[in-house]
C-alpha cells in the first residue's frame, strides 16, 4: 500500500505522539509498504534544530519525508493555535499536491490536519483514518487552556467533523473508542489499537535498583499536574526517610514551573536526553511515575505507560483512579494506582512501595509480560497495516 501518515510531530521530537508516529512508519515501512510522512519542521519542545520558511524533503530510513514550516512559539495558548493553523494550512497545500496515496492516516489531536484530510480525501477518492491519540475539547476545558466560548465550541465541531468524515478512526484506548460510539459515531467505524512503544522490549529484570530513584519522562504539559507532584514529594517524610529522589527527564509548556521546584531539592530536572541515556534511566529507576491531574479522565492515555512496561520499570501512576490509564496498570499487574486528589497520600504509599521487593519484582514481571503482548512495535504494525487494507479494499465512504 501506499500509505500518507500525517502527524505534526516526528523524529527527531522525542516525546508525545513524535516517537510513536516514526515506530509506526518505520515498522509499516519494513512491512512492504511504501510510506510518507508529512510533518511539521521539528520545533517541540524547543525548536532547537533550527528554523525553516519552506517545505523540506528527505528520504529517512527508506521513508519519504516532508516537514512543513510552522509557527513555532507554543508559551501561550493564541500561540499553540497558531502552531496548529499553520500546520493545518502546509497541509492543506499538500492535499492538493499530485502525489496520491491510497490511504491517508491523520494522528490527532493535530486538528487542524483534518480539513485538509478531507479535502485530500475527495480530490483523489481515497480512504482517510482519524488516529487519535487526545480528545483535545477535553483536555483544553480540563486544563484551563481554553474557556467554555467561541473557541471551544469550533474545537468540538472540528473533531465531530473529524469522526463523522473519517473512513475509520482508530483509538488507541477502550475509553475513547466507547466515547466515539456513544457520541453517534458508527460502531463498526471505530477500532481499537494501543499506541505501542517506540523502545525495543526489556529484557525483563533479574534484580531491583538499590537506589530509591522515582522517574519520570516525556511531555510536561499542563495535564501531568507534575509541579504540584514534586512538591509534594519535596515535604513527604517517608519519602525523606528513604531519601528518595524524584529524576525527570523531558521537557515541555509546564517544564518552568517543575524546575522552581527542584530548585528546593530532592528533585532533578535531566532536560531532554539522549535516546541511551534515556533507556539507561528507565534500566536505573525503581519505580517510574505517571501522573495527571485529577479533572483529567478519559481524553488521554499517557504514552509513557507503554515504555515504562516495556523495559519492565514498575508504574506508580498518581492519576484520577477512574481513567483508563489506572484500568491498564491494575489489569496488567505492573504497578500501583495513587488518587491524584491526594498527593501526600501518594506520597506515603510511593515511599512504601520503593521499599518492597517482592511487589517491585512482580509488577516488573507484570508489566513486561502485558507490554509484549499488547504494545510490541511489530504487533500493533500488524493491527494497523489489517485495518488499513481492510479501508482501502472498501474504498472512499466504505467505513461504516
Amino acid at each position: 500500500m501506499k500509505i500518507h501518515l500525517w502527524s505534526m510531530y516526528y523524529d527527531p521530537v522525542p516525546m508525545g505522539i513524535g516517537p510513536v508516529a516514526t515506530m509506526l512508519a518505520k515498522q509499516l515501512s519494513e512491512r512492504g509498504n511504501d510510506v510518507t510522512v508529512i510533518a511539521s519542521h521539528p520545533h517541540y519542545p524547543t525548536a532547537e534544530w533550527g528554523t525553516s520558511y519552506r517545505p523540506r524533503r528527505s528520504v529517512r530510513d527508506g521513508i519519504d519525508l516532508i516537514e512543513l514550516p510552522v509557527y513555532t512559539q507554543r508559551a501561550k495558548g493564541w500561540q499553540r493555535m497558531l502552531c496548529e493553523v499553520s500546520y493545518g494550512a502546509g497541509q492543506s497545500l499538500a492535499a492538493i499536491a499530485p502525489f496520491k496515496a491510497d490511504v491517508v492516516v491523520v494522528a490527532l489531536p493535530s486538528l487542524m490536519a483534518v480539513p485538509a484530510a478531507a479535502l485530500y480525501s475527495r480530490i483523489h477518492r481515497v480512504p482517510w483514518v482519524a488516529w487519535l491519540h487526545d480528545i483535545v475539547s477535553s483536555a483544553a476545558a480540563a486544563t484551563g487552556l481554553m474557556d467554555e466560548g467561541v473557541a471551544l465550541k469550533m474545537v468540538r465541531r472540528l473533531e465531530s467533523f473529524a469522526f463523522r468524515d473519517a473512513d475509520r478512526v482508530i483509538a488507541i484506548s477502550n475509553s475513547f473508542s466507547q466515547q466515539l460510539v456513544a457520541a453517534g459515531v458508527p460502531s463498526a467505524k471505530v477500532e481499537k489499537i494501543y499506541g505501542g512503544t517506540s523502545l525495543e522490549m526489556g529484557p525483563g529484570r533479574t534484580s531491583q535498583p538499590q537506589n530509591r530513584s522515582a522517574l519520570v519522562i516525556g511531555n510536561i504539559g499542563l495535564t501531568q499536574n507534575l509541579a504540584e507532584l514534586a512538591r509534594a514529594f519535596q515535604r513527604s517524610e517517608p519519602l525523606r526517610g528513604i531519601d528518595a529522589e524524584l529524576r525527570v527527564t523531558g521537557d515541555g509548556v509546564a517544564a518552568s514551573a517543575v524546575r522552581e521546584v527542584a530548585a528546593a531539592g530532592h528533585v532533578e530536572m535531566l532536560g531532554v536526553v539522549p535516546f541511551e541515556r534515556l533507556v539507561d534511566e528507565l534500566d536505573s529507576a525503581r519505580v517510574a511515575i505517571v501522573s495527571q491531574h485529577p479533572d483529567v479522565r478519559d481524553f488521554n492515555l499517557p504514552s509513557k505507560i507503554t515504555t515504562y512496561m516495556a523495559r519492565g520499570v514498575p508504574v506508580f501512576a498518581v492519576v484520577n483512579p477512574d481513567t483508563e490509564g489506572a484500568e491498564i496498570v491494575r489489569e496488567s499487574g505492573a504497578g500501583w494506582v495513587a488518587d491524584s486528589r491526594d498527593l501526600d497520600a501518594a506520597c506515603a504509599r510511593l515511599a512504601e512501595v520503593m521499599d518492597d521487593e517482592v511487589a517491585l519484582a512482580r509488577a516488573s514481571d507484570a508489566g513486561t509480560a502485558f507490554a509484549a503482548e499488547h504494545f510490541e512495535a511489530g504487533a500493533v504494525a500488524a493491527s494497523f497495516e489489517r485495518s488499513l487494507e481492510e479501508i482501502v479494499h472498501r474504498g472512499r465512504g466504505g467505513g461504516g
